[in-house]
């Protein structure tokens, strides 16, 4: 055989090797691809769900006690990497005051939402100052609660490791 006969059946070989790791590696990467997309759309339908927190009383100043007198309701839902969070601030009922819900509000100058895991570790962090709270005015014509009704960034695997909600507040000055 002469040289130019084993040097193109060489080139040959080596091309056709080539192209079957070029396919290899297509395969692996639609594979792959097909994979994570079908784990993002499960873990997507398993987190886009609306979940409702348990409530939080807050504690506030009334005469020379510190007494429950707010609570706070938390729903959140993380869907295509957004986290919705509604934050609502009532009266608690289970606590007799005769002081006016707006009076009491305005104890508070700003919240704070913690996600948290299972161990306690923050996840993640919201501040909510009241400033950024819409009034709710009940049938009575009367403010009977405030609400935060937004949206910020969410990394879906993060929010899925979320077992509880923690509500933290300051007092206004």
């Amino acid at each position: 055989m002469s040289w130019p006969a084993v040097a193109g059946r060489w080139l040959w070989r080596t091309f056709l090797c080539l192209i079957a790791l070029f396919m290899l590696v297509v395969i692996l990467g639609v594979g792959y691809w097909g994979w994570t997309t079908f784990e993002e759309r499960r873990l997507e339908r398993r987190i886009s769900v609306a979940r409702a927190w348990p409530s939080t009383e807050i504690l506030v100043s009334v005469g020379k006690n510190r007494v429950g007198a707010l609570k706070a309701s938390v729903k959140t839902r993380c869907s295509e990497r957004v986290l919705y969070y509604i934050l609502t601030i009532t009266k608690n009922d289970a606590v007799k005051i005769d002081e006016d819900f707006e009076d009491l509000a305005r104890r508070v100058s700003e919240y704070r939402l913690e996600l948290l895991d299972g161990d306690n570790f923050k996840i993640s962090s919201i501040t909510i100052s009241r400033q950024e709270t819409t009034r709710l005015v009940g049938d009575s014509g009367r403010v009977e609660a405030r609400e935060a009704n937004a949206s910020t960034t969410c990394e879906r695997s993060a929010y899925a490791r979320v077992s509880r909600v923690a509500v933290g507040w300051h007092e206004a000055q």
